[in-house]
């Protein structure tokens, strides 16, 4: 017997979460392009290029922080279920904006004719020894690549083809693919543009995901600890009281008296 499956399983409540999601992702782009081009208009072709691949690539970092955060919020609050439930379509979606943002990053050297500048600065292995300097480029691109393969899996296919054990595994790579955008944007952006935004967006998405799992971890184990305590007590309660045997001198000296 064969089984069979939908490529997306749509509902009412999915089709909600995912306007609700296009919505924002929209607003978020559209938001930052507008005060971009208020603030510095952009003077060239290249430089417009260039505020895409920034509104992409912040939405993109803030969206993986998001799917991070979703985990642990379920689990200290139900009410998080529902974000956790559509978790997959969230995922999806941000790897298409990551691919977008590495679209337009490709389109910038094209339109200036340095495609040859990208393909040196990736292969240049002597950078790749350095710290600063080190070609960030190549950190986004694997980032991409792990998220694409987690995108690619997200069905139930493949987690009923791959085992849910190996399944597991490869989704957690999300932590390997966060840290590598961490990098990216560290060694790439936060190097040439001096702004507080952007140290503060890492700041501020490294620590939330990290105390939001911290607090998850402490309050399972709190939990756990509690139940482990109630499961001896109500041992001990069933347990009957047995009297204690009297054995030897003791007996005889009982036996006499009684007597």
């Amino acid at each position: 017997m064969s089984v069979g499956y939908r490529a997306v399983q749509w509902n009412r409540a999915k089709l909600r979460y995912d306007g609700i999601l296009l919505a924002g992702v929209a607003l978020y782009i559209g938001i930052f392009l507008l005060i971009a081009h208020r603030l510095d208009p952009p003077k060239d072709l290249p430089a417009a290029i260039d505020l895409r691949i920034r509104a992409f690539g912040s939405c993109a970092f803030i969206m993986l922080t998001v799917i991070l955060s979703i985990g642990p919020l379920a689990r200290l609050d139900r009410r998080f279920l529902a974000l956790l439930y559509n978790r997959r379509h969230f995922g999806v979606l941000t790897f298409l904006i990551a691919l977008t943002h590495a679209a337009f990053m490709v389109e910038w050297f094209a339109v200036q004719d340095a495609l040859p500048n990208l393909y040196d600065e990736l292969t240049r292995t002597s950078d790749y020894a350095k710290f600063i300097g080190f070609p960030f480029k190549a950190l986004g691109l694997a980032a991409l690549v792990l998220v694409f393969l987690m995108a690619a899996t997200s069905h139930d296919f493949w987690l009923t083809f791959l085992t849910p054990p190996v399944w597991k595994s490869l989704h957690m790579a999300v932590y390997l693919a966060y840290g590598l955008l961490v990098m990216h944007v560290a060694l790439g952006i936060m190097q040439s543009d001096r702004s507080p935004l952007i140290p503060a967006m890492l700041v501020i998405g490294v620590a939330g995901v990290s105390v939001l799992h911290l607090i998850a971890g402490w309050r399972e184990r709190a939990a756990a600890s509690a139940s482990r305590c109630s499961a001896t007590a109500a041992r001990s309660a069933r347990s009957p009281i047995s009297a204690p045997i009297r054995t030897g001198r003791s007996a005889r000296a009982a036996s006499s008296t009684a007597v």
